[in-house]
């Protein structure tokens, strides 16, 4: 068992690679070279989600899984990506680009969404916590599924640029890609404080009381 386990592990990164080199090639590097990038963009993330959507849904499904029967996996997790944004906080910060640090701040706050799921997924549940946003703001559930999206693909597409992974762009590309994902971050960074009130049982209990005594 522990085998096969293995072997679909391995099989899904493996999958995963494949699908991020085409989007490279692809969606990304069209934002990167776009003449009309605020038109194309939004046609691009959904092309850039299509092709990742599956790889990550499984990978997600099986960490989901796992941490509710492993211990002290989350933690594992928690520092693996911890890590991988040390590392890539020195390579944004030693590249020279004037905006760098806007990369940096939009990726600390993906990777804050990021564990911030996880140990949410881990507290409540998946469908539990999906159910309960869902039952007292869909509208905020929809707008942040949103911003992470076009901020997961902005911030790819900038940082592949400013760390020379694609090679060809136009600056000016690379400076709006930067200023969105920055953007987006700040949007995301206060639909999680939203969302930490709304799961929160006693507070939402009193918003709607004080609702309800306001009509």
């Amino acid at each position: 068992m522990k085998l096969l386990e293995e072997f679909i592990w391995a099989e899904l990164i493996k999958r995963l690679g494949t699908a991020f080199e085409s989007v490279l090639r692809n969606e990304v590097a069209m934002a990167l070279s776009s003449k009309d990038l605020a038109k194309e963009f939004p046609v691009l993330v959904e092309r850039f989600w299509y092709r990742l959507l599956t790889p990550l849904a499984e990978l997600s499904f099986i960490v989901q899984n796992r941490l509710s029967i492993e211990r002290g996996l989350l933690d594992k997790v928690v520092n693996m990506e911890k890590t991988l944004a040390k590392v890539f906080t020195e390579m944004l910060r030693v590249s020279e680009y004037g905006y760098s640090e806007d990369l940096v701040y939009a990726m600390s706050v993906l990777i804050d969404r990021d564990i911030w799921i996880l140990k949410k997924t881990a507290e409540l549940g998946f469908e539990n916590l999906v159910k309960k946003l869902i039952e007292r703001d869909l509208r905020l559930v929809f707008e942040f599924t949103n911003y992470t999206a076009y901020l997961t693909f902005a911030w790819i597409s900038a940082t592949s640029a400013v760390l020379h992974i694609v090679e060809e762009y136009r600056r000016e590309n690379l400076d709006t890609l930067t200023s969105w994902s920055k953007t987006y971050a700040e949007e995301i960074e206060s639909y999680l404080d939203t969302m930490d009130i709304l799961l929160d049982d006693e507070i939402y209990e009193e918003i709607l009381r004080l609702e309800a005594v306001e009509r």
